[in-house]
């Protein structure tokens, strides 16, 4: 009777590590892929563009490399035109992010006011020289735990006007 309850105890025990097991090496494999997960902008639209105030929708396209739906909990990203700021972009709009699939965010930039007067003539000088705009920030990605997905992403200004909105190579 001793051996019958040792046995069962032993499977009993056995079972509840192996599955303690098994969950923290799924999370552990999700977490990995979560933080390599593939992101770009492919692509900006102006919205309004006057004297006091320019807006535009960026469209950044996000792959979730996993086999597990995921949240995006929010986003904060500051740009930046050669290396001085022009606008803060954030959102805590969630976005399902499906398993193996690209999903397009539309970012929604307003460029702080005071920046306007030196920021059209970078972007016209721009298409004919090597002046950059730069996005930095994170993305909050939510499965089991929340994680924040560093964003640093530098092109040149020409190749803004080169983009066609869709996926290329880097997350297709």
């Amino acid at each position: 009777m001793k051996n019958k309850k040792l046995i069962g105890g032993i499977f009993f025990f056995t079972a509840i590590a192996g599955l303690v097991g098994f969950g923290i090496n799924f999370i552990l494999k999700q977490k990995k892929a979560i933080e390599n997960f593939c992101y770009e902008f492919t692509g900006w639209k102006p919205l309004s563009i006057n004297g006091s105030n320019i807006q535009f929708k960026g469209l950044l396209n996000i792959k979730n490399p996993t086999d597990i739906n995921l949240l995006i909990t929010g986003y904060y990203f500051d740009i930046y035109v050669n290396n001085n700021i022009v606008a803060k972009v954030f959102s805590s709009k969630e976005q399902n992010l499906y398993p193996n699939k690209i999903t397009t965010l539309d970012v929604f930039i307003d460029v702080i006011k005071n920046k306007i007067p030196g920021l059209l003539p970078a972007f016209v000088s721009g298409l004919f020289s090597d002046d950059t705009i730069s996005i930095k920030g994170s993305v909050s990605i939510k499965k089991y735990i929340i994680l924040e997905k560093q964003i640093f992403e530098t092109m040149k200004i020409s190749d803004i006007f080169k983009m066609k909105n869709e996926p290329t190579v880097k997350c297709a």
